[in-house]
């Protein structure tokens, strides 16, 4: 007989769960103690305690975000930050002391306002004694910043003027003195002393001073700084923690985005670590900089993202609750239209899984997606679909695979999905060959898009395959060949994805040694330009930044990153400034700014500059539900040309002109004026009423009766037509009508779709000699005719593959290098012959 189980016994806790345990007793016991010293309204001065927020939110949903996320702090988070209140100075005490500073005459009399707890004294003191270092020699320099620095590093609650005026006689000098003072040393000795908590926290304080008085020409420095600081994630005490993130974080925001982009691995690689403060100081850190520099956190998201994801699942309920408000705030300078609508889905499906994602898919399936996609949306939305992927749940696998179809032909960049295929496949894979015919249908939909989107087979060859194979599977008679058709699928859906995967390694590897062979110019080239003394940070910074110049040039989403090379090159290399004169800053920037705009125009082609050239967009991608258009092509249209839009009927030659017409193209140009004139104007209603002269002055408000009437004329209206009804108008007619129109507004794009149509031979001959009277005006034509075409058309686009190819030889030899597209040429031809030889044999009977 078995023994009857009693209760389980309790656990033996770990060391560092027991660790843990007695810290936060401590600090609710501490917390209990301020609570009831607290003077009756507290209010610790800037700084003092708590993450400080150093900058407005850019992104307009972020700023609501943060201040929710702040207010939903609980006891745990906030004992990551929280220090004890300070006395603080009233009004009258602040004025006492400013008066103090403004009257001081030697350093000693500035002790006690930096010791003040008023960051407004404190700083006011610091800012008189660096006019005061201005004349002193190096030697008063030195002794005044060793005393300084031992206020810093002191006991008492004097630490933070102390690093004010530690960082006030640095600034003196500029920041090369740091080194020639032997501050880093000292900085450093201090974050490893085990013994002093108030040094280690001294230290931190003196490092954010540095950032703050210093600005662009500390960003140098900040590869140092930054992992100085971040190994104090570790000290077991808040206040050492707190300074530690209000240093990293005052070095982010005193440097320019590309130097803040360099804090990002080293705040992730702290993330990835185990002990649990550092990972809840890195995800502070991280909501920090999404206020500081959005665009670039979300650049690297990629970066970001897993490990946010990862500490979302921790057990640790500090490290789990400050994982969350991070992703709030995340979420919040999320920038890809379709996530934005559905985001507040994303975010509570990411935090928990099981319980969202039924709702999060029904969410994401009355989304339509048209526009590219990039890394940064596919971080949040694809561990939500690979997890479905797997579902029992036959109809969730079925919504997950759909969105896979409806997202992943639109990717902007073929190599930013291959993170993903591992997570991805598998579930598709597996969908092929299930037994349910519907989840069968989407996978095979979503297998052929992620082969599109990465570069392969268009979904419109490899879908048929598919279907084929699935058929067979299900359909066969005989077991063999339903096995056969089986194992085909899954080794088709393998071998398309490993092309398009190896095809993307290859060109990636070219692309590097390419990029190589351009960086080791540009570091070449500040090597020779800036001065043999330039310390060695700087030069390091340099190199870097400029890198990060390059890479943003050749990866814009725009293609247009030798247009603006010059300026981002600008930006990168303004903290040079403080090392060497402006006249030598701006040659470094134009030097270094040609190869790179050589190196992007290689990828694009050259940017065409000027008013001449209206139109240019690189990478657009062009979609309507269900269905691509234009993957990663190019548009550009140039004044006064005019373009004929050709391609096989299907294509999507209306909907490129509707979108245009619409400027619903993204990077579009808003202030060219678009007007559209289809096959006929359009009746309402009230028109049987309604004249061409009164339609006209309703469609033009702008223009006078006289010009109206003018413009009529000119297309042809008699004076008893332009008082005449427009119902009455034939097809031809309205169509001048509308040409007619379009003269008045002025339009800098012209959108012809089937011009002629209902035109008579004089009619056309008006129109074609109107478009080539343009000269300021961009038409563009969608026309059977191609003899008017062929008047008309200066340069030709062809829509084919997904792609928009130009010609710029005329369409008479457009026509004839492309006779597949113009079947009548070749009936014409025949009835031609068979003309020829009727009339020959009828000449021989005679």
């Amino acid at each position: 007989m078995a023994k009857k189980k009693g209760p389980p016994k309790p656990r033996n806790k770990t060391p560092e769960e027991l660790k843990d345990e007695a810290f936060r007793l401590k600090c609710e016991e501490a917390a209990k103690a301020r609570a009831q010293a607290a003077p009756a309204n507290p209010s610790a001065p800037a700084g003092a305690g708590g993450i400080k927020i150093v900058r407005p939110a850019s992104n307009s949903n972020l700023a609501s975000i943060v201040g929710s996320a702040s207010m939903k702090k609980s006891a745990s988070t906030a004992s990551l930050s929280s220090q004890p209140p300070v006395p603080v100075l009233t009004a009258e005490e602040e004025e006492v002391m400013l008066k103090k500073v403004a009257s001081s005459a030697t350093t000693d009399a500035l002790l006690e306002p930096l010791g003040a707890y008023s960051d407004k004294v404190q700083r006011a003191a610091a800012d008189t004694l660096k006019a005061k270092a201005e004349s002193w020699s190096p030697e008063e320099r030195t002794a005044v910043l060793e005393r300084m620095m031992g206020m810093a590093t002191s006991d008492s609650g004097e630490r933070r003027g102390g690093a004010m005026a530690v960082a006030a006689v640095v600034a003196c000098g500029g920041a090369r003195s740091i080194g020639l003072l032997g501050l880093w040393e000292k900085v450093d000795a201090g974050i490893k002393n085990k013994k002093q908590q108030s040094v280690r926290e001294g230290s931190a304080l003196v490092l954010q001073a540095l950032a703050f008085y210093l600005g662009r020409s500390f960003e140098p420095y900040i590869d140092r700084a930054i992992p100085m600081l971040l190994t104090l994630l570790t000290d077991s005490n808040i206040g050492v923690r707190d300074a530690a993130v209000q240093g990293v974080t005052a070095c982010i925001k005193g440097s320019s985005y590309h130097g803040a982009g360099r804090a990002v691995p080293l705040i992730a690689n702290v993330l990835s670590e185990s002990k649990w403060t550092c990972k809840a100081g890195a995800l502070q850190l991280l909501i920090s900089m999404a206020q500081i520099c959005p665009g670039t956190l979300y650049a690297q998201f990629p970066t970001v993202m897993p490990l946010v994801r990862d500490a979302l699942a921790e057990t640790h309920p500090k490290v789990k609750l400050q994982a969350e408000e991070t992703l709030e705030v995340l979420c919040g300078i999320v920038e890809y239209p379709e996530v934005v609508s559905m985001i507040d889905a994303v975010q509570e499906t990411l935090v928990e899984p099981v319980a969202k994602m039924a709702d999060c898919l029904d969410v994401m399936m009355d989304i339509t997606f048209v526009n590219a996609v990039d890394a940064p949306p596919l971080e949040l939305v694809v561990p939500i679909l690979s997890r479905a992927l797997k579902d029992r749940k036959a109809d969730l696998r079925k919504k997950a695979a759909k969105m896979c179809g409806n997202m992943l032909t639109l990717l902007l960049h073929p190599g930013v999905l291959v993170p993903h295929v591992p997570s991805l496949l598998p579930g598709i894979t597996a969908g092929l060959v299930e037994s349910q015919p519907e989840v069968r249908e989407v996978c095979a939909q979503a297998l052929a898009g992620m082969v599109q989107g990465m570069g392969g087979q268009p979904v419109y060859e490899l879908l048929p395959k598919l279907e084929a194979l699935q058929e067979a599977m299900t359909g066969s008679p005989n077991v063999a060949d339903r096995e056969k058709a089986h194992s085909d699928l899954e080794t088709m859906a393998a071998e398309e994805v490993k092309r398009c995967t190896d095809a993307i390694s290859e060109e990636e590897r070219r692309k590097a040694a390419e990029t190589k062979e351009v960086v080791d110019t540009l570091h070449a080239l500040l090597k020779q330009l800036l001065p043999a003394d330039t310390p060695p940070e700087v030069m390091d910074h340099a190199k870097a930044v400029v890198e990060t110049v390059l890479i943003e040039a050749l990866t814009r989403a725009d293609g247009k990153g030798a247009l603006h090379a010059g300026k981002s090159a600008g930006v990168a290399l303004e903290f040079l400034e403080a090392y060497i004169p402006s006249e030598s800053v701006a040659a470094a920037v134009a030097a270094v700014t040609e190869p790179i705009c050589k190196a992007a125009n290689e990828i694009y082609g050259a940017q065409v500059s000027g008013d001449e050239r209206i139109v240019d967009l690189r990478n657009i991608i062009l979609a309507y539900p269900g269905r691509v258009l234009l993957q990663r092509s190019y548009l550009h249209m140039d004044r006064g040309h005019c373009y004929g839009l050709v391609g096989q009927n299907g294509v999507g030659k209306t909907t490129i002109m509707t979108r245009i017409a619409q400027q619903d193209i993204h990077n579009f140009p808003q202030d060219l004026k678009c007007v559209y004139v289809q096959h006929e104007v359009h009746r309402g209603k009230s028109d049987a009423a309604e004249t061409v002269l009164s339609f006209m002055k309703s469609q033009v408000p702008d223009e006078t009766e006289t010009e109206v009437i003018d413009a009529l004329h000119s297309v042809g209206f008699s004076e008893k037509m332009v008082n005449g009804p427009v119902v009455d108008l034939s097809g031809g007619w309205r169509m001048k009508l509308a040409i007619a129109r379009a003269m008045l507004q002025k339009a800098d794009i012209l959108l012809l779709d089937e011009p002629t149509n209902h035109l008579d031979a004089a009619s056309v001959a008006w129109l074609a000699g109107y478009i080539q009277s343009l000269k300021n005006t961009t038409v563009m034509v969608v026309s059977h005719d191609a003899d008017f075409q062929d008047k008309v058309v200066t340069d030709v686009i062809h829509i084919h593959d997904l792609k928009l190819t130009y010609y710029t030889d005329g369409f008479a030899n457009f026509r004839k290098a492309n006779p597949a597209l113009f079947p009548e040429d070749e009936q014409d031809a025949e009835a031609a012959t068979e003309a020829g030889a009727k009339g020959e044999g009828d000449e021989g009977g005679e």
